[in-house]
């Protein structure tokens, strides 16, 4: 995967992390979590602050011979 968004609805420190393969799609999820956080605004009636995080993925951890590695794509 290419792309992450990470992002933390419930304000509790507990991230929750989606990978995509394109910037595309990781920005239509991001869009929708914007929507959504705009919703439960007005319904809790006060205005929530989401943290929404858009990453470029540069590398991956693979299982080597010498343990698990972290290296480029």
């Amino acid at each position: 995967m290419k792309w992450a968004v990470y992002s933390d609805p419930s304000g509790d420190d507990y991230l929750k992390c989606i990978f995509f393969k394109t910037e595309e799609g990781a920005r239509k999820h991001i869009a929708l979590l914007i929507k959504e956080c705009e919703q439960a605004s007005v319904d809790s009636e006060e205005n929530l602050h989401w943290d929404i995080t858009l990453l470029e993925v540069n590398s991956e951890c693979h299982w080597t011979e010498n343990g698990l590695t972290l290296l480029p794509k």
